[in-house]
């Protein structure tokens, strides 16, 4: 794994995501739609990152609408990674673990297919219990 030196041009993409959400009424980000509208990164973003997405599909992400935008979140932060929009993450790589029904894998190992990450996502369906800790140890 390459060194996550400019790991915080990721979190700055995802701050962006959920930070598009806020101030909208609601308890929660995942409450909320997403903007489909990427924000670019800027040029000093652009050296390389190793990103571990971890995703909760468990049951209760099917309150709410939840689930729908947390899957539209993670399309916008792919993109946002993404570019230029070519589906290929590189010089980035990113990978994909999901958490339900008392488990966690990991569902994509490390890829700069950004279609591949966009697609497993939007697989998922609600299911099971919430097992967080078990995610975050695969993640």
């Amino acid at each position: 794994m390459r060194p996550l030196i400019l790991a915080s041009c990721a979190l700055l993409a995802g701050l962006a995501v959920l930070l598009a959400t806020s101030g909208r009424t609601g308890a929660s980000p995942l409450d909320q739609a997403v903007s489909p509208t990427p924000t670019p990164l800027p040029p000093q973003c652009l050296s390389p990152v190793d990103i571990s997405l971890v995703f909760d599909h468990s049951g209760s992400m099917s309150q709410n609408n939840k689930l729908v935008n947390a899957q539209a979140a993670v399309n916008s932060f792919v993109d946002t990674i993404d570019n230029n929009l070519d589906s290929n993450l590189s010089p980035h790589q990113m990978a994909l673990t999901g958490f339900a029904n008392g488990d966690a894998q990991t569902d994509i190992p490390l890829t700069t297919a950004a279609d591949t990450i966009k697609q497993a996502v939007t697989g998922y369906l609600p299911s099971g219990f919430t097992i967080i800790v078990r995610g975050l140890q695969l993640g």
